[in-house]
């Protein structure tokens, strides 16, 4: 995490910060990947499998994104 003091001091530059924000674009394409892919394995199961892992088929999206995300929404 680069903060605006390490910047005013001169110890990260220009560089680093975009080398920082490509590296949270490729950690957020790969959580949305692995949510779509969770979504997807979820959806691929029937009924009585969901029902035995304790979830609804509508609660699919939620348990992928507490799995993904954590408890943030």
């Amino acid at each position: 995490m680069v903060f605006a003091s390490d910047i005013l001091a001169g110890r990260v530059g220009p560089a680093s910060t975009i080398a920082n924000l490509i590296g949270d674009m490729k950690t957020s394409l790969e959580m949305r990947r692995a949510f779509k892919r969770t979504v997807a394995d979820l959806s691929a199961l029937d009924r009585r499998q969901l029902e035995d892992l304790g979830i609804s088929r509508n609660e699919i999206r939620a348990v992928a994104q507490k799995s993904v995300y954590g408890t943030r929404l």
